[in-house]
């Protein structure tokens, strides 16, 4: 990325293999306990309740783990925060009535929270020295390594609800979330504690208060992530119109079930890929534009017809599309935002992102009922053009913030 090294530092292919793990236990986790709720229940009903309540505890514990990312150690961070999510896992070893397993899910989600924020923010510091193509090469590969933790514990968790008891499907993905853990503090082990740069200027507010102005403060003081940030949150809501038509989708194509596991696996496949040469791709608004504007041409085929081999082609590119801008995206926060701020500046926009999704779902889900899923496709890519031009509109900002190299 901008022609500069590439060369990364050794011991970080550790950190990737970490998230690999995390996520192939935590989505296992996700899936045995979604299985098993619906089969004591019955109800879907509880399974809505379980995924609005984890919504919830990700947009309430994002501005305390912004706030830890930028004032604690963050390789030491990360670890205590995937073995954090043990806990409420052990519980459901002994106690599994409904509203603990629903509980249990909402409560790990939280604790995981301060990973999310603090992982992105100490591998840009890690790989700083080598410039904005090492950074690139460094989150393409967690993100190529996490992509495929997350399809791989989707598998294996369905595999694990059909064939195991619970509590045996979770003592196999608590041991390998403390391998992730443990492979993190190899990596501190090795290169040593990763302290955030010490900020000039804090909010003068205690406790959860100075969370919330923590992430008002990235907000009002660097423009461009307002501009990134409110770009991203409804690319993401568009998003979410496409999520909902999957199945619908399938089912109209004659594909069924498969057809949906195709999908899925469509979109993972181009993520991966797109993780991995995203490191090639200019760091620039101008990628951020025309990489939304590509989004959107993936799903304007959809608009207006169901073909079902048209519809995996589109997911492939879409996900590759999707990966490099995730990427580019990182890449540029850490280069408008300081270290001493990069926590809370990756808590904001997982914030946003998480609320822009949660936000889509109830509209998207009426829309389809109403005019079918081309209507949904259509709504999705018109969403994604216009964060494009959000972003359009935003590029002077953007282009100033890079040009000043506030990180």
């Amino acid at each position: 990325m901008n022609g500069r090294s590439r060369t990364l530092p050794a011991g970080l292919t550790l950190l990737c293999v970490s998230r690999a793990l995390y996520w192939l236990a935590f989505c296992s986790v996700g899936i045995q306990l979604t299985f098993r709720l619906y089969a004591d229940t019955g109800s879907a009903a509880w399974v809505a309740v379980m995924g609005v309540g984890s919504a919830a505890a990700a947009l309430a514990s994002a501005p305390m783990a912004g706030r830890l990312a930028d004032r604690w150690e963050r390789l030491g961070l990360v670890a205590w925060a995937d073995a954090a999510v043990l806990a409420p896992w052990g519980l459901l070893l002994a106690w599994h009535a409904p509203w603990q397993i629903a509980a249990a899910s909402v409560l790990g989600v939280a604790l995981s929270a301060p990973a999310g924020a603090a992982l992105p923010a100490a591998a840009l510091a890690m790989t700083g020295a080598g410039g904005p193509g090492a950074q690139a090469q460094m989150m393409g590969r967690l993100g190529a390594f996490e992509q495929a933790g997350m399809v791989a514990g989707t598998v294996l968790g369905g595999a694990a609800g059909s064939a195991l008891a619970l509590a045996d499907g979770l003592l196999i993905s608590m041991a390998v979330t403390a391998a992730a853990s443990g492979c993190v503090l190899i990596l501190r082990r090795m290169h040593g504690p990763q302290r955030p740069a010490p900020a000039a200027e804090e909010p003068a507010q205690e406790g959860a208060h100075a969370a919330r102005a923590g992430l008002l403060e990235v907000w009002r003081r660097w423009p461009a992530m307002r501009v990134l940030a409110a770009a991203a949150g409804l690319a993401v809501a568009a998003r979410s119109f496409s999520m909902l038509a999957e199945a619908p989708l399938a089912k109209a194509a004659g594909a069924g079930a498969l057809g949906l596991g195709v999908l899925s696996a469509a979109w993972s496949a181009g993520m991966i890929a797109g993780a991995l040469l995203a490191a090639r791709a200019p760091g620039s608004a101008g990628t951020l534009i025309w990489g939304r504007i590509a989004i959107a041409a993936c799903f304007v085929p959809l608009a207006f017809t169901v073909v079902f081999p048209a519809a995996v082609a589109a997911y492939v590119a879409g996900g590759a599309a999707t990966a490099v801008l995730g990427v580019v995206s990182k890449v540029m926060t850490g280069r408008i935002v300081p270290d001493a701020w990069r926590g809370r500046a990756f808590a904001l926009s997982s914030m946003v992102m998480t609320a822009a999704m949660a936000a889509g779902q109830v509209p998207a889900g009426l829309l389809i009922d109403a005019a079918g899923v081309q209507a949904a496709y259509a709504v999705c890519a018109a969403g994604v053009a216009a964060s494009a031009l959000v972003l359009l509109a935003g590029r002077r900002k953007l282009e100033a913030a890079l040009n000043a190299g506030g990180g």
